[in-house]
């Protein structure tokens, strides 16, 4: 049985292939992030946490700004593309977390538009502005 080497490497933004053969570094590749999640005790693990925290926060900004939003998980097969959108029950990924977001913040808004119209309305009628117009017409 050959032995097996990890010929991918993640630091930062920063993807490095190996050769395989020859362990040398072969090619880099910078992206706008670039996640660990071989191994969780690397201190470059990225959890799910991490990567809604680096673009699903940001997405979301965004839309509240009135911008279109689109994210897609793009690489090869069996690289994790599919558990960083979706996740688990125990570890949601980015959707779930993006979704929970959004209801999270309509809710809030909800809440605050709802205070404030109970805010209005209990205002003092003695300390109501009123404004008296009249006009003649000749």
């Amino acid at each position: 049985k050959a032995k097996q080497h990890l010929v991918v490497s993640m630091n930062g933004n920063q993807t490095t292939l190996f050769n395989p053969k020859t362990k040398e570094k072969h090619k880099h590749y910078l992206y706008d992030y670039s996640f660990w999640s071989h191994d969780n005790t690397d201190e470059h693990y990225a959890t799910q946490e991490d990567v809604f925290n680096a673009m699903g926060v940001e997405l979301l900004e965004n839309a509240w700004d009135g911008y279109n939003c689109c994210i897609f998980a793009y690489g090869q097969t069996g690289s994790g593309k599919s558990y960083s959108m979706v996740g688990s029950k125990d570890d949601p990924g980015l959707i779930p977390r993006i979704c929970q977001r959004l209801f999270e913040t309509i809710e809030e808004k909800q809440v605050m538009e709802r205070q404030k119209n109970e805010q209005k309305e209990n205002v003092d009628p003695s300390k109501k502005h009123r404004l008296r117009t009249t006009y003649t017409v000749t």
